[in-house]
């Protein structure tokens, strides 16, 4: 895989994957009501309690969530206290709607997210005992924790968008193109060259169309534990508008 950041600035000079028409103007015509009382926020520790309950109500179903509120818990109690993580809430009628995290020095995030692995895997024993089959892709993960923590091919330059969830009620309002902004703002004036991404590449077409339409370009295709085949975005923040 090129995975090294010289590559992926070549690759989107040139060799960037295009979107498709029909899911440009699919997020062309996202409503955009409710803006007039929205508020989106940098989250801080005292929010660990409502980003852990954020992400259990946005991704149901998803390994992070089935292993249980403790592990989320270990997991954004990390981002918060990490100084490189940028994590914001989105706010309507003074509710909280959505969230997105990411890390503007990855590297940093998960080393101290390695040096946690055994609160972390304590934190999953409960999940684990109720879904056993998910074990594989656990172990599978942290494999991949020890690889990023240790060299990660983003170390220079890059941002990573980690995990951003609107919730159901809040969808279909801009609130997910308003919250992937305000990050891609906020890694800007951290002197970041790009930001970056991962989403699911198979039954996942809107997500993948959200993303293309706001500039990402999809830089490469790879299989992580458990033969889940994931697309990752770059968007490159050089001699865009201040």
């Amino acid at each position: 895989m090129e995975t090294q950041p010289e590559k992926y600035r070549q690759r989107l000079r040139g060799k960037g994957a295009a979107c498709s028409d029909s899911h440009q103007s699919y997020w062309d015509e996202e409503r955009q009501t409710g803006a007039d009382d929205r508020n989106i926020r940098e989250a801080n520790t005292a929010d660990l309690a409502q980003l852990v309950t954020l992400h259990q109500r946005s991704f149901p179903g998803f390994l992070m969530t089935m292993l249980g509120g403790r592990f989320l818990r270990v997991y954004y109690e990390a981002a918060l206290e990490c100084t490189g993580t940028l994590a914001l809430i989105a706010e309507e009628g003074g509710r909280a709607e959505g969230f997105v995290v990411g890390y503007v020095a990855p590297q940093e995030f998960y080393a101290l997210l390695r040096s946690r692995r055994l609160s972390l895997a304590l934190a999953a024993v409960r999940g684990l005992l109720l879904a056993p089959g998910l074990l594989p892709r656990v172990l599978g993960n942290l494999r991949r924790l020890r690889r990023f923590a240790d060299c990660s091919s983003h170390a220079a330059g890059g941002a990573e968008l980690a995990s951003i969830g609107v919730l159901p009620a809040g969808s279909g309002r801009g609130l997910g193109k308003a919250l992937v902004t305000e990050f891609i703002r906020c890694a800007r004036t951290s002197a970041v060259e790009y930001v970056y991404l991962t989403t699911d590449a198979v039954d996942n077409d809107n997500v993948n169309g959200f993303y293309c339409g706001l500039g990402f370009v999809r830089s490469n295709t790879f299989l992580v534990p458990g033969g889940r085949l994931m697309n990752e975005y770059t968007l490159p923040l050089e001699n865009r508008a201040q």
